[in-house]
């Protein structure tokens, strides 16, 4: 989403170029002084940490919940004073599914042939229990040798850091690395689409095991399991907290997320037919969430030669950097606002999506989408 953000800042930079005092006073004396960049007009540093550091506050931001709204409030209002006109909300509800978030584990709990377990995250949407949890046997799940039947047990599966040889087109393009953004010692890199060292990855490895994931709901839910247990190649303290994603729509077999230690005891006493106790409390509220809409306008605005700009981000996730592409709008409207309408060729149109950690995702809100239901904003 960074790389994404920079792009479309770039682009703009490029189409909307910098105006200096000459180009406010109405005194523009070539091309090559609108291309300057004015120091001037950019965000501070210090502004740009403030703005994280209100966002930290209110994380996470899943789409609808109080936190987001707060974080939504902040940018319209941040919107509103840099100019932006004609905001407009797009609503609707859906049930947000919701457990205590880390460090708060205590929703969330295992306990494996009488031995507490370290949990380090949990399956969202995976439904939910009571608060004594359910009790059942384990079973060990090996995809090259399944067992005759997971129902009414505890299904305990490994996911792998990387897929077998040939690597498939999904895993080369979302899981590796394939574009540098700021490439300064190409020799340091990782070659392009090849797997990043296990302990040079930051994510790219937990990334391919979370999609791992879908998988194993498929067939918790076609095999009447019980609950789940995950074990992720990964430390505890990469894997604490880490959300599902793609985030699934719910279903009903709760599961958990183990970090390797953990879970080598788990697999073991699996494979041994022990018994464990499985607790995951969770919640389900309808909630009320929104696309924001707004415009800076351009000389043009609101008539029938006017052009507009996309700049689109999702606003919903679960860290302080998951969705704080709408921070970096804010500091492109911040930018451009400095100039006068007249000066400004073309409007900016903010586009804020609330559709990318939702159950489902955007797919399953595609006929709630703005431009769905106004298929003639794309004409400008």
């Amino acid at each position: 989403m960074r790389k994404k953000l920079f792009l479309v800042s770039v682009i703009i930079l490029l189409m909307f170029p910098a105006f200096s005092s000459d180009v406010l006073s109405g005194n523009i004396s070539s091309q090559e002084e609108l291309a300057e960049v004015n120091p001037d007009f950019m965000i501070s540093p210090e502004k740009a940490f403030d703005w994280h550091v209100k966002k930290d506050k209110w994380t996470p931001a899943y789409s609808g919940t109080q936190s987001w709204h707060n974080f939504m409030e902040f940018v319209e209002n941040k919107l509103e004073g840099y100019g932006v006109v004609d905001i407009a909300k797009n609503k609707w509800s859906y049930d947000h599914w919701s457990t205590s978030e880390w460090p708060d584990d205590s929703n969330w709990e295992l306990v494996s042939d009488g031995e507490n377990i370290k949990v380090a995250s949990y399956g969202a949407y995976s439904g939910s229990t009571d608060e004594n949890g359910i009790t059942a046997e384990l079973v060990y799940y090996d995809p090259t040798d399944p067992p005759d039947s997971i129902e009414d047990k505890i299904v305990v599966y490994e996911t792998k850091p990387y897929p077998e040889k040939p690597y498939p087109k999904s895993f080369l393009l979302f899981c590796t690395m394939n574009d540098y953004e700021y490439c300064t010692d190409s020799e340091t890199f990782p070659e392009l689409f090849t797997p990043v060292p296990v302990n040079e990855s930051i994510s790219y490895n937990v990334w391919w095991q979370l999609r791992q994931t879908q998988k194993l709901n498929k067939l918790l839910v076609k095999g009447n399991a019980a609950g789940g247990v995950i074990i992720f190649d990964a430390s505890y303290e990469r894997l604490a907290g880490l959300y599902t994603f793609p985030v699934p729509k719910r279903y009903n077999v709760p599961n958990l997320y183990l970090a390797r230690d953990a879970g080598a005891k788990v697999k073991q006493d699996a494979i041994k037919g022990k018994k464990a106790t499985l607790k995951l409390v969770a919640d389900v509220e309808e909630v009320e969430t929104y696309q924001l809409i707004g415009y800076l306008p351009g000389k043009n605005y609101g008539t029938p030669d006017d052009e507009q700009i996309i700049l689109v981000t999702h606003t919903d996730g679960c860290s302080i950097s998951q969705e704080n592409g709408a921070l970096g709008i804010l500091g492109i409207i911040h930018y451009f606002s400095n100039f006068p309408q007249k000066e400004r060729p073309k409007t900016l149109m903010v586009f804020l999506d609330n559709r990318h950690y939702m159950p489902g995702m955007e797919h399953a809100f595609a006929d709630e989408d703005f431009f769905a239901l106004h298929p003639e904003a794309w004409d400008t």
